[in-house]
């Protein structure tokens, strides 16, 4: 992984660490200096390659990376069967 890319990666994850949701690309774009949302949606596009992100959201949506140790464990927390309610 570059530096930009692994700078990109930890702003995805701090993020998540502060505030429990995806970063918006502004957000990407200014923690990391990088001045076209082109450039960090490459950047995305590397890191989902890599199998390090996924871009989560409905087709046709603005869709948020998740690191995807994140998304797995969401996922496979929704896929669990719902303890029943007493």
């Amino acid at each position: 992984m570059n530096p930009r890319e692994s700078a990109v990666m930890e702003a995805i994850q701090q993020h998540y660490f502060l505030y429990g949701v995806p970063p918006t690309i502004r957000y990407i774009m200014q923690r990391t200096s990088i001045p076209s949302s082109d450039t960090v949606f490459y950047y995305y596009k590397k890191l989902c390659a890599a199998r390090l992100i996924v871009l989560a959201g409905s087709p046709g949506s603005q869709r948020k990376p998740v690191p995807t140790s994140l998304f797995n464990l969401i996922t496979q927390k929704e896929s669990l069967p719902h303890e029943p309610q007493i």
